[in-house]
């Protein structure tokens, strides 16, 4: 996996990752899945593609999550980091937008 950093639009500055911890029903595994945002310039974004390969390492490294479709894991993770970037604009004023990502 390539190391990327990412650039506020509104500042230009490099943001670092947070990431949110997901579960899926009926499960005991976990995910660490990233967003990033500038406090600043309150700009949030989700890297997609950057999802897809964190989701398919982690179906890799478990066998028991081979069972299920990847596209069914991407759709209930995506769901859920997207809920959360959505509770972040809705209460706390954030707006979506593009970082821009350079590879290092």
């Amino acid at each position: 996996m390539l190391v990327h950093k990412y650039y506020c639009p509104g500042c230009d500055q490099e943001k670092l990752q947070d990431s949110i911890t997901l579960v899926r029903p009926y499960s005991a595994g976990t995910a660490q899945l990233p967003y990033f945002y500038c406090s600043v310039c309150r700009l949030i974004y989700i890297d997609r593609q950057l999802i897809r390969e964190i989701l398919s390492g982690w179906r890799n490294r478990n066998p028991s999550a081979k069972k299920i479709s990847y596209k069914k894991i991407y759709e209930e993770m995506l769901a859920q980091v997207e809920s959360t970037v959505e509770l972040y604009c809705r209460t706390a004023g954030y707006k979506r937008a593009k970082f821009r990502k350079v590879i290092v």
